[in-house]
């Protein structure tokens, strides 16, 4: 199995990305992979987390979670294109404009009613024939996560079972 990273990069091998929003950034390792691996090809990659507490992360402390965000921000130096956002997605979507992007990758809550609000919020401000992608982690509920895509999208999503991920091409 692949790791998730891997995943992404090779789904946008042939694809004209420019602006990617990365839901869920964490540890920032994904966006450091695709910026080195595409940065000369995306114009703007913004990347939101909460960098706080949640029942997911019940036992990282708030000083590690600073950490983790000063870590994401101290690579804006780095990749000039690189937009650093601390707070939830389901408020943080409301400074985008409509059909702004090419690309959305959503790794962050997977509880059912966080996916598909996070789906019904940031699913317009992607471009038509762009993507909206989501990681599967066997660890955390992956029926819950199965059921909110399958609820917002019935067959207009593509769930690979294999790499642990799902998308949907906005249409």
């Amino acid at each position: 199995m692949k790791i998730h990273h891997s995943i992404l990069i090779d789904f946008m091998e042939d694809k004209d990305i420019k602006i990617i929003a990365e839901i869920g950034t964490w540890e920032s390792n994904m966006m450091k992979r695709i910026l080195d691996t595409y940065g000369c090809s995306i114009t703007r990659y913004w990347a939101t987390d909460i960098w706080g507490w949640s029942e997911r992360y019940i036992r990282v402390s708030e000083e590690h979670w600073d950490k983790l965000y000063f870590k994401a921000c101290q690579l804006m130096h780095q990749y000039p294109q690189l937009r650093v956002i601390r707070g939830s997605s389901l408020k943080i979507f409301k400074i985008f404009p409509k059909h702004y992007f090419d690309l959305v990758y959503l790794d962050a809550d997977y509880h059912y009613d966080f996916i598909v609000n996070t789906i019904k919020n940031w699913l317009p401000l992607i471009k038509k024939d762009g993507f909206l992608l989501g990681k599967i982690p066997r660890s955390f509920h992956p029926e819950e996560i199965l059921k909110a895509v399958s609820d917002c999208f019935g067959e207009n999503v593509t769930l690979n079972r294999n790499d642990y991920t799902w998308i949907h091409r906005v249409r």
